[in-house]
């Protein structure tokens, strides 16, 4: 399984199996591809996912990924026990009680946590679409299956040890502070540094401190009853760690290592993606909730020609009924022939009704056939597609294989015989490096530099032909 968290300066991937996470890798992004959590820039950010899984021969498809929660609303009620119509209903009304903003504006997403045998608590959250969707396009452009996006501050507070806890990650531009009590993440909040590039770590670190105050001061006051003390636990992850641990004013502790990462990784910089695979492992935190956007249900019609079988069944009833009372009335002639002839009636109408479901089964049954047959003259081309997306699978992992991280390619056309590849880079030098690579490699009969030629004092555009080995 793949896990994908995208933050505004890098991306974060990993390859986890079962407890064991075997590949970890971060890659750089460009200043405004992404901000606030949300892919401005698609297309490039997608090639950067890409060249990492083929650079490291990853083929997995299925991918967990994280949201960010900026702008996003989290909110926890108490409701009664109910049952599953009642509780569907209580989660409408609630939505629009204690979201403050048009709920026509966000995907919404809830979770139900069973507190006690009277009470269950609702997890109701409204991310904005950009949010999500920009996620999703992404992730689809290179080429991968989304199977679980969740929310990050959800994520990170997945990674702890304790039931009860203020859950701090940081990061460059934003940071989340997450409140947990009995395993069920009670607030959320996601802040951006303003104007961070201009702050520094010290002012940062105070902002941080600030808002966690501000954000527990907040939860007591609103938990009387169980409010959080000078001893609860702060699990502080991220950047700044060590700052942060000498002023938050609580016990900090860093997040444990639920998983185990190959050598020279530390797990504290991936914590975001250990709280994506954990999401079937560690069940400390209650709260599950994946904010792929549903589709409508679908409305399922039952298997068969589409006949109505009971007026059969009704007919034959009667039939055996009437016989029944002809032979045990003991009525007289004239009620056993006028019994007779209600029984001969309804046969013919039963023996209707079955040549009626005998020919609409025959012509079904025909229209399967013919169905079956344009099927089986799809299939080969079909087959041919498949097996021609795996040569162009294949010819642009060669071409990314060998690609300097300082060459930055602008176009790639494959048709099955030529790849033509155009692109940018820092010097002559460079490109004729990447081009001895491609020789080198021994996967193409034919490697050749078509154009070459200066833009700028600092840019090369060049075009290389290459002819596929088959």
């Amino acid at each position: 399984m793949i896990t994908l968290n995208i933050e505004d300066s890098l991306v974060k991937i990993t390859l986890v199996k079962g407890k064991r996470v075997v590949f970890a890798s971060e890659a750089p992004l460009q200043a405004g591809w992404v901000q606030g959590g949300i892919v401005f820039e698609k297309a490039h950010v997608s090639q950067v996912i890409s060249m990492v899984l083929a650079q490291n021969n990853i083929r997995d498809k299925d991918v967990v990924a994280s949201v960010s929660g900026m702008q996003s609303i989290y909110r926890v009620v108490y409701v009664p026990k109910l049952s599953r119509a009642l509780l569907a209903e209580a989660v409408k009304k609630e939505m629009a009680r204690a979201i403050p903003v048009p709920l026509s504006s966000l995907y919404t997403s809830w979770a139900e946590v069973k507190i006690s045998d009277n009470e269950t608590a609702l997890c109701l959250l409204g991310i904005p679409f950009e949010n999500v969707n920009s996620v999703m396009e992404t992730v689809k452009l290179c080429g991968l299956r989304p199977r679980y996006l969740e929310l990050r501050p959800l994520a990170v507070s997945r990674v702890i040890d304790e039931k009860t806890a203020v859950v701090v990650n940081v990061r460059p531009n934003t940071f989340d502070i997450t409140i947990m009590n009995n395993g069920v993440p009670q607030m959320i909040r996601s802040l951006p540094f303003t104007g961070a590039a201009a702050m520094s770590e010290g002012d940062k670190v105070r902002m941080v401190k600030e808002e966690v105050d501000k954000t527990v001061n907040f939860y007591n006051s609103g938990h009387p009853e169980s409010p959080l003390s000078t001893q609860t636990y702060c699990i502080v992850s991220g950047i700044f760690r060590e700052t942060l641990s000498m002023m938050m004013g609580y016990p900090v502790k860093a997040a444990p290592p639920l998983l185990t990462y190959p050598p020279g990784h530390d797990s504290n910089d991936y914590i975001v993606n250990s709280g994506l695979a954990l999401r079937t492992i560690n069940k400390l935190t209650r709260v599950d909730i994946n904010v792929i956007p549903s589709a409508a249900p679908a409305v399922v019609k039952a298997e068969g020609t589409g006949v109505n079988r009971t007026p059969l069944i009704v007919l034959g009833i009667c039939a055996v009924l009437a016989l029944g009372m002809w032979v045990m009335s003991g009525m007289t002639e004239k009620r056993t022939v006028d019994m007779q002839m209600l029984l001969n009636t309804k046969s013919s109408q039963l023996n209707a009704m079955q040549k009626q479901y005998r020919d609409l089964t025959e012509q079904a049954t025909m229209t399967r056939v013919t169905y079956q047959q344009i099927l089986n003259r799809l299939n080969a081309p079909i087959k041919y597609l498949a097996d021609r997306r795996a040569v162009i699978n294949r010819d642009i992992g060669r071409v990314f294989a060998v690609l300097p991280a300082t060459i930055y390619l602008t176009s790639v056309i494959d048709d099955g015989n030529l790849i033509r590849i155009q692109g940018s880079a820092p010097s002559e030098e460079i490109v004729l490096s990447y081009v001895r690579a491609l020789r080198n490699s021994g996967l193409f009969k034919l490697v050749m530099i078509s154009s070459i030629g200066t833009s700028s004092y600092t840019e090369v555009l060049f075009t290389i032909q290459l002819t596929v080995s088959q």
